[in-house]
């Protein structure tokens, strides 16, 4: 399955260290965002967390819906400064939501289902099951969603 939503691309670095996930914008539109030469790092983590209320968030890891451990990123683009990342369901059990953003709350960067969490319900058909990868078309600012279309 494909999926697509209208927003202009940017470019930009992933780098893994350890568990250390750091994701930094080198270009957007063309200018380089740096601080004193250096690339700008925009987030990063020692452990990916969603964007969940607390108890929505223990209710889904006691339903073993969310693993934290088996969190990832696979694959991302971005977009008007809007992060996409992908992580698809295949390899482990536990990811909620297999497409994602990511969002900076009490700066702290968390990821947030995409385009909502029902809309990556595992099982469900007219869902997203199992994002593999990302890609924006700047010539017609459409975001291609490659799915696996199965998950778990």
């Amino acid at each position: 399955m494909f999926y697509r939503t209208t927003m202009m691309a940017r470019h930009i670095v992933l780098s893994f260290f350890g568990i250390c996930v750091m994701i930094a914008i080198a270009h957007a539109n063309g200018n380089s965002q740096n601080i004193d030469g250096k690339t700008k790092i925009m987030h990063e983590w020692v452990t990916l967390e969603y964007d969940f209320p607390s108890p929505m968030k223990r209710s889904l890891i006691d339903q073993k819906l969310l693993i934290p451990e088996n969190l990832a990123l696979v694959n991302m683009d971005v977009i008007r400064g809007s992060i996409f990342t992908t992580k698809g369901r295949t390899s482990k059990p536990g990811i909620p939501a297999t497409l994602n953003t990511v969002i900076k709350r009490n700066g702290k960067s968390l990821l947030k289902p995409f385009p909502s969490l029902r809309l990556n319900r595992a099982g469900d058909c007219n869902s997203i099951q199992s994002a593999q990868s990302i890609k924006i078309d700047p010539n017609t600012n459409y975001i291609w969603v490659l799915d696996e279309g199965k998950g778990e």
